[in-house]
């Protein structure tokens, strides 16, 4: 469709045409190549190092860039021609956008059918399906609102959704910039460029309210929301709309304005981070220092000192090709993962390598052949298809930087370290962890883990791995037991045995204490009648007197009142014996946003169990189970048993040494839990049949019931359960 002005022609000045010594700002814009390359390398370093740890606010800056440019093509080919093809728009932008992210999207499938599981595999491909329709904003955001999503791996597409929210920002804006268009030009000679503005501002205010209201109610909602992200889009449109109506900064500002622009995107990196009001309003400092460098290059030339970072020929050849490179670090980067310890010194060479071969490859190969072949004549197509002319004089250049950087990857990967620790090498080398008395089921178990470590291809289990990787919840026997809520859960609902019996246990923990249910929520039947077991704890909640972070806005929200709520039960009610667990490793604090030291940890474990121990008759420190290996990630396609091997790491095992410290000075019990999952330091994925883990510390259901015996033995091996 073609939409052509219905009244008597209109000047350009009407709808913001630029005047001659304007007309720059629609041309080729060097600092925007280079503002580019800052918004990409911010994203791929996040993603690849978590630092700096606001590096995502690169997409913010690309948001504004894009709504620049787009807006600054509708206007200019609305004055210039008299008319808009909406067919032609999207045609150009489908053949800017579809052809590098189908190929990426396809190549991502195609590499994970040979790396990945078969639930990761069928993740990936629902994800694709999504981002093929530039709904995965969509998708992330449903899926976002799952607490066990964070135990989840991330999807291999996940980066497709700032595309879903350029995409459906551009179903909207420029029917929209041409219906405002075409009124103010029936309205009178020179308002529409006024009334365009007028418009743009209003967009962006909505948008940045709605955006403000939304992240402080659904911060997940918020991050992926078009309307709610919409506002940078508009942001840079009006600065091409200014810029169009001869509104530029003096030359003699727009150098050191261009400069501070790049610093606050730098700054704001660094400052920004997951637990900030993101998007709204902290997404206003990069997008302001975006805007600021847009604004700047309007009108003045872009050839000074100021503007070095941004046009040296390093960050415009990055910026040249930050599309591909957007595309496709991210796969690029769970794929080594999954194949390739981060601790490896060939990682980051693997990495870096791997990535650079495919993002040039897409480059030179498929983006720049189909964007040119949308400025050629039918005659000259020919030339411009994938492939064609690799062999001049600059492409034949190229292609041996592609052929290099293929060979660089390819020697990488052959000579790769193997697994990490050898079981049958290591097995035997090891010291144990324990000195207690072993009960015969408990001999039985340690063989089989035993033979479990040596143990050389993945073996017939149930559930199978597949099964475990699929699952979505760590306990389904508790029921509404689990509910994340400030209140305790009724006690009917999260009770096991007699309401009459004589003796009552709690158990109280985060979610790696709702795992270890499976096994106490069976201790009435085990023989001891006489016993009642209630759970009061909450997954994401760490029971101790610091504030724990949690990105999960409810967990973080309702676990402070949780933890008054299980102490005055205990007070209240003096239990015989209160189970505590939780998970052995790094967490953040709240009130810093720093990573909580061991000693801090423990001392606030140490004032939690003050408030409730002369309650308790007795209480228990069971260890969770040895955190290192993530069976959603070691298990792969390619990978064998001993992938999947964890350790007895040293940062579990200061947690451990700190809490049997508080256990003796609280007079109470410690209960190591690693010879249930580990010999002589070693930790399979597997014992026998049953996988021992669901991610890198749940156990699953089916292991829980084997080692219950072994457990509930050792309770009662310590005078607990009489």
């Amino acid at each position: 469709m073609v939409l052509r002005r219905s009244t008597s022609p209109v000047s350009s000045a009407e709808l913001g045409h630029p005047a001659p010594e304007q007309r720059r700002t629609s041309g080729f814009r060097p600092d925007i190549q280079g503002l580019r390359a800052f918004a990409v390398l911010l994203v791929v370093l996040d993603h690849l190092k978590l630092w700096p740890h606001g590096g995502f606010v690169g997409v913010d800056v690309f948001f504004t860039i894009s709504g620049f440019l787009i807006t600054g093509l509708i206007i200019d080919e609305i004055t210039r021609t008299d008319r808009f093809s909406i067919k032609n728009f999207y045609v150009r932008r489908a053949r800017r956008i579809l052809p590098a992210a189908i190929a990426a999207l396809l190549g991502t499938w195609i590499v994970a059918r040979f790396v990945f599981n078969s639930v990761r595999v069928d993740e990936t491909v629902h994800d694709i399906w999504w981002s093929l329709g530039f709904a995965a904003n969509i998708n992330l955001a449903n899926s976002g609102t799952d607490y066990f999503a964070t135990y989840q791996q991330p999807s291999l597409v996940q980066h497709f959704w700032s595309l879903a929210v350029e995409e459906q920002f551009y179903l909207v804006w420029p029917l929209l910039l041409l219906a405002v268009a075409l009124w103010a030009n029936r309205r009178g000679a020179g308002r529409a460029g006024r009334r365009l503005g007028t418009v743009a501002a209003a967009t962006v205010t909505a948008s940045f309210v709605w955006c403000v209201v939304q992240t402080g109610t659904d911060p997940s909602a918020a991050y992926f929301s078009s309307p709610g992200r919409a506002w940078e889009l508009g942001a840079g449109a009006l600065i091409a709309l200014a810029a169009r109506q001869g509104m530029t900064l003096p030359r003699r500002i727009a150098g050191p304005a261009s400069f501070i622009g790049v610093v606050g995107i730098v700054l704001s990196a660094a400052v920004i981070d997951q637990r900030s009001t993101f998007p709204g309003p902290a997404a206003l400092v990069p997008v302001l220092a975006g805007v600021l460098v847009l604004a700047a290059g309007c009108g003045a030339p872009v050839i000074t000192a100021w503007h070095f970072p941004l046009i040296n020929k390093a960050a415009r050849y990055i910026g040249l090709v930050s599309f591909s490179l957007y595309l496709w670090h991210w796969p690029t980067i769970q794929v080594v993962d999954a194949l390739v310890s981060p601790d490896a010194a060939i990682y980051y060479p693997l990495v870096i390598s791997a990535m650079a071969t495919v993002t040039l490859i897409s480059y030179y190969a498929i983006e720049l052949p189909f964007h040119e072949a949308g400025r050629a004549s039918a005659a000259e197509l020919r030339r411009h298809l994938p492939g064609a002319g690799l062999w001049s004089r600059t492409s034949g250049r190229r292609a041996v930087v592609v052929t290099a950087m293929a060979l660089c990857t390819v020697t990488f990967w052959v000579f790769r370290p193997g697994p990490a620790v050898p079981p049958a090498a290591l097995v035997g080398n090891q010291q144990s962890t324990t000195t207690e008395p072993v009960s015969s089921s408990g001999a039985t178990l340690r063989l089989e883990i035993a033979d479990a470590l040596h143990t050389t291809a993945w073996p017939a289990l149930s559930p199978s791995l597949d099964e475990v990787v699929a699952a979505r919840t760590v306990n389904d026997g508790l029921g509404n037991c689990a509910v994340v809520a400030s209140e305790l859960p009724p006690a009917d609902a999260c009770s096991w045995g007699s309401p009459t019996a004589s003796k009552i246990a709690y158990v109280l923990g985060d979610s790696t204490a709702e795992a270890y249910m499976e096994i106490f929520r069976h201790l009435p039947e085990s023989g001891a009648t006489d016993w009642q077991v209630r759970f009061i704890g909450m997954a994401g909640c760490t029971f101790v007197d610091v504030r724990i972070d949690n990105p999960v806005a409810p967990v973080a929200q309702a676990c402070p009142s949780r933890k008054l709520a299980a102490v005055d039960l205990i007070q209240q009610t003096n239990p015989d014996l209160v189970i505590v667990t939780s998970n052995f490793s790094a967490q953040i604090d709240a009130d810093t946003g720093n990573l909580l030291p061991l000693d801090e940890w423990a001392a606030g474990l140490q004032r939690f169990t003050d408030l409730y121990r002369n309650a308790a008759k007795d209480v228990v420190f069971l260890a969770p189970p040895p955190v290192e290996k993530d069976i959603q990630t070691c298990y792969t396609a390619l990978s064998v048993p001993a992938d999947c091997i964890s350790t007895v790491t040293p940062s579990w095992s200061g947690y451990a040494t700190a809490v049997r410290s508080i256990a003796t000075t609280e007079q109470a019990h410690y209960v190591d839990s690693t010879p249930w999952f580990c010999s002589s330091g070693l930790c399979p994925a597997f014992v026998g049949t049953t996988p021992t883990k669901r991610d890198v510390v749940h156990m699953t259901v089916e292991y829980a019931d084997r080692i219950a015996p072994v457990a509930l033995e050792t309770l009662a091996a310590d005078g607990l359960l009489t």
